[in-house]
């Protein structure tokens, strides 16, 4: 199958009046000259552009001009149109063309549109770059046989620092690490222990199989703090918002957080015919709130991170999972890494922070309820 990305006809790369004239060294004609989008040189400033729209937003108008009364063709200050105008065009034209195709169905892997090979290959390689352009992910659906509730012993089985920009003495110090601190990685509450919970998979109203994050995300939490009640509430609403999760946490369960907002902003899913493995990968951002020491101060943690879940259904009823964990550091905190001058180079900072920092590895057996 050939995919074809369609860019909108109403969509141009060329912007037109970037180039106007003015008149130098002699005064201007009295015939007016107009800007290709029709305003009238000798409208209010006599250096004014056309105001420029894109969509249903504000009028951009450049100020007046000392040499207003000269004649020369030079460039146009940049504008806002120009700056951002075609950054959000190629997004606007890719995510449309995207959703041309994809129209009712789920997101399509990402070897589709030729980023990469397949999840399975990738996760083979720990090739887990850190999702920067998404189109919001739809809900996952699942493999008939994960409908249900399942047991689950979840066991670590280890960590990596992959990355060549940061040694490891620098990184374990720091804890804005995901999964450095409790609760910086909701589905596993505290890295490196084990835990005991259940998880769930039911029928949607459409008749397909999809977690219930509401009921997944409370299990998870209470089993590894090994306490019920931890959670006090989860809102999420996959009918609504899909790609959201809030959860508030009981008053004094955890120093660490009061509150976790929880957002998916990629997800793939593939099944591996050889075996019937069910893969899913899923790209979040996590901002954990909580209080600090100082009276009227907010704690605020950004974290952001990558699961890749593996289903494989055995012989014997049972399921074999794994769930592997790539840990991302902010853009401020590479640089603040990365900068060996007294003037940060932005380049470096930018290729290393779509790199994990930290692996996680856990083995998970699951036992029909």
């Amino acid at each position: 199958m050939t995919f074809v990305t369609v860019l909108p006809a109403a969509y141009s790369l060329h912007q037109e009046g970037t180039r106007f004239s003015r008149q130098c060294p002699r005064r201007p004609h009295k015939q007016t000259k107009r800007h290709p989008s029709g305003a009238s040189r000798r409208d209010k400033s006599s250096f004014s552009l056309a105001t420029h729209r894109r969509g249903q937003g504000n009028d951009i108008e450049y100020p007046r001009s000392p040499c207003a009364q000269q004649e020369d063709t030079v460039e146009a200050p940049p504008s806002r149109e120009n700056i951002y105008g075609r950054r959000d065009g190629i997004l606007t034209a890719f995510t449309a063309g995207a959703a041309c195709i994809y129209e009712g169905s789920s997101p399509p892997p990402a070897s589709a549109f030729g980023i990469g090979s397949s999840l399975a290959e990738r996760l083979e390689k720990r090739d887990l770059p850190k999702s920067v352009f998404n189109f919001p992910p739809r809900e996952v659906v699942f493999p008939a046989w994960l409908e249900g509730t399942w047991e689950v012993k979840a066991e670590f089985a280890g960590y990596a620092f992959p990355s060549k920009a940061i040694s490891k003495e620098r990184l374990v110090s720091d804890p804005s690490v995901p999964g450095f601190q409790k609760l910086s990685l909701l589905f596993i509450p505290d890295v490196g222990a084990n835990a005991n919970y259940d998880l769930r998979f039911t029928r949607s109203d459409a008749g397909k199989v999809v977690e219930d994050r509401a009921f997944n995300v409370r299990s998870i939490v209470d089993g590894y703090y090994k306490t019920p009640g931890v959670v006090q509430a989860v809102a999420y609403n996959p009918k609504v918002e899909p790609n959201r999760c809030s959860v508030r946490l009981a008053p004094g369960a955890s120093p660490n957080a009061e509150r976790i907002e929880l957002f998916s902003n990629a997800r793939e899913s593939e099944t591996r015919a050889s075996d019937g493995t069910f893969f899913l990968a899923e790209s979040l951002r996590q901002v954990t709130l909580g209080f600090t020491r100082e009276y009227g101060v907010a704690r605020e943690v950004v974290t952001d991170y990558q699961h890749v879940w593996t289903f494989t259904p055995e012989e014997d009823g049972k399921v074999r999972g794994t769930l592997s964990t790539a840990g991302y550091l902010q853009p401020n905190e590479f640089l603040r890494y990365t900068s060996t001058s007294s003037v940060p180079v932005a380049g470096n900072m930018m290729d290393a922070a779509t790199q994990p920092v930290i692996f996680f590895s856990h083995v998970l057996t699951m036992n029909r309820k």
